[in-house]
């Protein structure tokens, strides 16, 4: 690959497209909108189980 072989022109082009890089119009990017997730940390195995069989005790699965 030209890009890891030292060829400089197209290291550049390669992190310009990677990365969504538009040459002279910038003019949009005051218009993005940035959504953060603040997920919750794993639970340890012995509270997902118990989570898991509390939660399927709820479940039915017989058909109406």
């Amino acid at each position: 690959m030209a890009a890891t072989g030292g060829n400089i022109v197209a290291a550049m082009f390669l992190l310009k497209t990677r990365h969504g890089y538009r040459e002279g119009d910038q003019s949009d990017t005051a218009n993005k909108v940035s959504i953060t997730f603040q997920m919750p940390g794993a639970l340890p195995m012995d509270q997902f189980t118990a989570h898991v069989i509390e939660t399927r005790k709820g479940i039915s699965h017989d058909a109406d």
